[in-house]
């Protein structure tokens, strides 16, 4: 019994991960170049303040 209980808070938990954000109107695409956009300007701004990338 407690195997099962276990194994359904695991699949609850797991269920999360699967999210899929979603915005009417926008692509898969829109999305990449918005993320690397994003992920270029954190970089720009973390290397002058002298934090480097690992």
């Amino acid at each position: 019994m407690k195997g099962t209980l276990w194994l359904l808070v695991a699949c609850f938990l797991l269920t999360g991960c699967a999210t899929v954000y979603t915005k009417a109107g926008k692509t898969a695409e829109d999305f990449e170049r918005d993320r690397k956009t994003c992920e270029t300007s954190v970089r720009k701004e973390l290397a002058a303040k002298g934090v480097t990338d690992t």
